[in-house]
């Protein structure tokens, strides 16, 4: 599929600003009650996960909630 784009310079509403790092990211927008993900990984590259217990997880201060295969 062809499309004008390619080979033809065109300019970002927010390039300049990004350069100059005035540009505000999604990261500095801060809202009441927003909530942060981490992703954990297995550090065995060839394994099986027999169970996942996340009752310690789930009584940390701050957790809302820990996503398994069983709940997502």
């Amino acid at each position: 599929m062809a499309t004008n784009f390619i080979g033809t310079p065109e300019n970002r509403v927010d390039g300049r600003d990004k350069v100059t790092g005035n540009a505000k990211y999604t990261a500095e927008f801060h809202k009441e009650g927003l909530l942060h993900g981490v992703v954990v990984s297995s550090a065995i590259a060839k394994g099986r996960i027999k169970n996942i217990d996340t009752a310690a997880a789930l009584q940390l201060n701050g957790v809302v909630e820990v996503f398994t295969h069983e709940n997502t």
